[in-house]
């Protein structure tokens, strides 16, 4: 591991006791702060902030901010999509028969989020 970037992460945490409070873990993989915060808006308000300028991402079901700190520590949050995402019905598909279950329908969800979820973290819960 560089002692370097180490240093930085460490020096992060100390900065912002607030976001070593709420977080489930951190870890430090690949050069990269990883936060795991416990899901509400409130913790994703700490991290934003903490974090300042920030990239979205969503990937497998889960909602990623991801920053670059003036130190060049790069961080990510990594939260549950359905925190700021909501679940919508968009239909139904038929799901072929297999062997004891017969053919059916499912219901197919897709995630609609908000173009504008870290201004919407600013919505009280």
């Amino acid at each position: 591991m560089d002692r370097k970037v180490f240093d930085r992460a460490v020096l992060f945490l100390r900065q912002h006791p607030e976001i070593v409070a709420i977080c489930g873990s951190c870890d430090l993989n690949d050069g990269v702060l990883e936060l795991f915060p416990f899901d509400t808006k409130e913790n994703l308000r700490l991290v934003r902030d903490a974090m300042g300028s920030c990239e979205k991402e969503f990937v497998n079901g889960l909602f990623r901010l991801r920053a670059t700190l003036p130190s060049g520590l790069k961080v990510t949050a990594v939260f549950a999509q359905s925190l700021v995402c909501q679940s919508v019905k968009v239909g139904t598909k038929v799901v072929s028969a297999r062997p004891a279950v017969p053919e059916h329908e499912e219901d197919v969800y897709e995630w609609q989020c908000s173009e504008s979820i870290l201004r919407d973290a600013d919505t009280p819960s």
